[in-house]
């Protein structure tokens, strides 16, 4: 993941913001702890927004403490304590991590090829460890990575295909280990959370893309980066649509506790406010760009 959606501080409470930031202290220290150190260099804030949704849905109690940050450790931070969930986002970072190399590994061409063949071993590692803890977790995502793999090197046209691969992939490891009404509305959520970071990628990256020669669904539909950028806006609102369905899932959720009125407003904040200055700042790249051709 990418590290696309995240809230907009501002517009959150000084101890709601305050948890944001112990939730991504807390998930740093766990997962250096519990998959490699790697982690603390590789983690996004797309993986604070799936760790908040898995604590949510669980109902967990969050316990903040003050523990010494590896970057600053003349001074203690707030950082909630290793629980449930922020061990399993630590597992589920480490699938995506070891599946994304591959996956550039294979894409990339080149120099550029040559970080992906080094982090490779390093991400099996860390799949080992987290396989160790969640038996059959990599497991259950590897259809649809495979399908994505596929799709991507057929060049499928169909960005909404290809997204769904990806949603899905993030759906089955939200709503891992859950039943119920609480396993559809994780797999719900986090399938139009992956939806949304997949699409926005391929928004922002149609620039990269088109000069490295690299696969981009958006691409591959209108045959030319300035077709692709005339085009943007329905992109855009696929993106809003997605945040849409995620509300409707969150809605569902019980916010019986003090925690988890918290989270449900961490989360609200960046399904909308948050991936909304996304989309804004992703139409206004391109807007940017065409005026700058024209004007060229």
């Amino acid at each position: 993941m990418f590290g696309y959606i995240r809230p907009v501080p501002s517009e959150l409470k000084v101890k709601e913001h305050s948890l944001y930031k112990a939730i991504y202290c807390g998930l740093c220290k766990t997962g250096g702890k519990r998959v490699s150190h790697f982690t603390r260099f590789l983690l996004n804030y797309d993986f604070v927004l799936f760790c908040a949704l898995r604590s949510l849905i669980l109902g967990e109690e969050l316990k903040v403490e003050n523990s010494r940050c590896p970057y600053s450790p003349l001074t203690k931070k707030p950082m909630v304590a290793e629980n449930e969930s922020l061990t399993y986002t630590a597992a589920v970072f480490a699938v995506f991590t070891y599946y994304k190399c591959i996956d550039d590994k294979t894409d990339k061409r080149g120099i550029s090829r040559f970080p992906y063949v080094l982090l490779t071993p390093v991400a099996r590692r860390m799949l080992k460890k987290a396989e160790k803890r969640y038996s059959g977790l990599s497991e259950k995502l590897e259809k649809p990575f495979q399908r994505l793999a596929v799709l991507e090197k057929q060049g499928e046209t169909r960005i909404d295909a290809v997204a769904d691969c990806f949603g899905e992939m993030l759906g089955l490891s939200a709503s891992f280990g859950l039943d119920g009404a609480d396993e559809r509305i994780a797999y719900n959520c986090a399938y139009h959370i992956g939806r949304y970071i997949y699409i926005a990628d391929a928004i922002d990256d149609l620039q990269n893309d088109d000069k490295n020669k690299n696969y981009n669904p958006i691409l591959r539909e209108h045959g030319d980066v300035e077709n692709a950028k005339i085009n943007i806006e329905k992109y855009i609102e696929t993106l809003r649509d997605s945040m849409e369905a995620f509300l409707c899932g969150l809605n569902l959720i019980e916010t019986r506790t003090e925690d988890s009125k918290m989270l449900c407003s961490i989360l609200y904040n960046c399904a909308t406010l948050g991936a909304e200055s996304v989309c804004v700042r992703l139409n206004e790249k391109h807007s940017d760009e065409r005026k700058e051709k024209k004007n060229d």
